[in-house]
């Protein structure tokens, strides 16, 4: 089966938006020292450095975001789906942010080979097997997830 990762970083939305806005403005790849500093202009110095790095991964994870080399993320830059979403939010535009968000489950390997969880090297899609207990069941808790992925990787 592989080992399945999944980011356990926080996406609070101001953070996630500074990592967007820093993305949007520059155009460009951007390198992860220019990246940080941007960063930590934005939201401030005051979190752990191995923090900011990881404010990307669930915009990477979800392929807002770009890597330039796989094993590497000295290099990143947005996505038109990043681009997008960022757009969505700051709009208040919920439908579209559900659209873009399905339009990357439908799209994003969120297994093997995923520029959010370089780590992972798994088949499985966990969000994908999330949505899909959520279709078959009307809705599902976070035990009875944990329990599906688990079972799964067993």
């Amino acid at each position: 089966m592989g080992k399945i990762v999944i980011p356990k970083h926080s996406a609070d939305i101001n953070e996630m938006n500074a990592v967007f806005e820093i993305y949007i403005e520059t155009k460009d790849w951007i390198d992860s020292k220019t990246y940080k500093t941007k960063l930590m202009a934005k939201i401030g110095s005051e979190q752990y450095p191995s923090s900011y790095p990881k404010k990307a991964h669930i915009p990477l994870y979800f392929g807002f975001l770009v890597a330039e080399n796989f094993k590497s993320s000295a290099r990143r830059k947005i996505t038109k789906s990043g681009i997008d979403m960022y757009n969505a939010i700051k709009s208040h535009n919920i439908q579209q942010q559900q659209k873009i968000l399905l339009e990357s489950l439908e799209n994003t390997i969120f297994g093997r080979n995923n520029f959010g969880c370089v780590s992972s090297d798994s088949d499985l899609d966990a969000p994908c097997a999330c949505v899909r207990a959520i279709l078959d069941l009307g809705y599902i808790t976070n035990e009875e997830y944990s329990y599906l992925i688990w079972n799964i990787a067993d």
